[in-house]
């Protein structure tokens, strides 16, 4: 597990873990992939962070936050030094 996904990391996803479980809280990446925002109970979540990976920005489609990383690194790959998304923060 990288640096980012250290015990702080995991003590986050702790806090948000009840509130994910009782189905109040939406997807926090900038486009949501899903057909609703809403993150179900039972379903795969990620806790998302901002591109630096300075600061959480909070719980997300597992679906969302993989697709969001995949176009970052690559454009990081590519030398493109923004995504295509604007990141509300």
């Amino acid at each position: 597990m990288g640096k980012r996904y250290d015990y702080r990391h995991q003590q986050e996803r702790l806090k948000w873990k009840p509130a994910v479980d009782a189905g109040l809280v939406d997807c926090h990446e900038p486009i949501c992939l899903m057909p609703s925002r809403h993150i179900t109970p039972g379903t795969p979540w990620h806790l998302s962070h901002t591109p630096d990976g300075k600061r959480w920005t909070g719980p997300s489609h597992a679906r969302c936050n993989t697709s969001e990383a995949a176009i970052r690194g690559n454009n990081m790959r590519r030398g493109i030094a923004r995504t295509r998304r604007a990141w509300v923060l």
